[in-house]
């Protein structure tokens, strides 16, 4: 079966992808059960996170996806100050621990949060699909080659505290509104500098693209070709 004998099957799918799966993963199990080869998606999601992951089905929809892309995104996240990663999330390896000798006030927190509003350069971390020469970075990183990125222009729109859970290494929870490109990863690194410690990312949820919600989502584990194809019908058009 093909795209254009299965045109129900077409359309824009919001998934709520899982954490240890890769966005590819995604993509390829909904190839398989629509059996369209024309399936991509509108802006990676690393493994450990979760959240909205909208998969274009059919050409029409495929030719459309940049417009996607360009959307500003929504996250929920949570740091963990006091530990790094290699990685800069929690699938990484721990490089360092060092325990906060004093506790930031949630007025400090708040005011390094907003120091990011607006636009700026910020460099993507080592452990990221950029190419260098051909290869990706990550590729590069994982042999201990040392690489070098190239800052890139993001924007963020709005960034609120939400909790902070005091402990020998505390926890912040913050929202971020963010323009395409924005690695969060690299945020909580250079929001832990701003407050003299170290960080890593320890939850990323993608709550929303543009106007597409997590709400509006399927489930990863009700992907079947019944569901997609109800789905497309129903709410994929738009």
């Amino acid at each position: 079966m093909n795209q254009q004998s299965n045109p129900s099957s077409n359309g824009n799918v919001l998934v709520n992808k899982p954490p240890g799966l890769s966005s590819f993963q995604c993509v390829k199990k909904v190839r398989y059960e629509t059996q369209v080869k024309k399936v991509g998606h509108a802006g990676t999601l690393d493994p450990f996170a979760n959240g909205l992951l909208i998969i274009a089905v059919g050409k029409s929809f495929t030719t459309q996806i940049n417009k996607v892309v360009d959307m500003p995104k929504t996250y929920w996240t949570s740091m963990i100050c006091g530990v790094s990663t290699n990685t800069l999330d929690s699938y990484g390896e721990v490089t360092k621990v060092e325990p906060l000798e004093k506790m930031p006030t949630t007025e400090e927190i708040n005011t390094v949060l907003q120091s990011f509003l607006g636009k700026q350069d910020q460099v993507p971390p080592a452990f990221s699909a950029k190419k260098i020469q051909g290869q990706r970075a990550y590729d590069l990183a994982r042999k201990n080659i040392e690489v070098v990125l190239e800052p890139a222009k993001i924007e963020i729109l709005e960034i609120e505290c939400l909790k902070v859970r005091e402990s020998k290494f505390p926890e912040i929870q913050f929202k971020i509104s963010c323009s395409k490109g924005t690695y969060v990863r690299k945020l909580v690194e250079d929001i832990a500098a701003k407050l003299n410690t170290i960080a890593y990312t320890k939850d990323l949820i993608r709550e929303a693209i543009g106007s597409f919600n997590l709400d509006d989502s399927l489930d990863y584990t009700n992907l079947t070709r019944d569901s997609l194809q109800e789905y497309c019908q129903l709410y994929g058009r738009n």
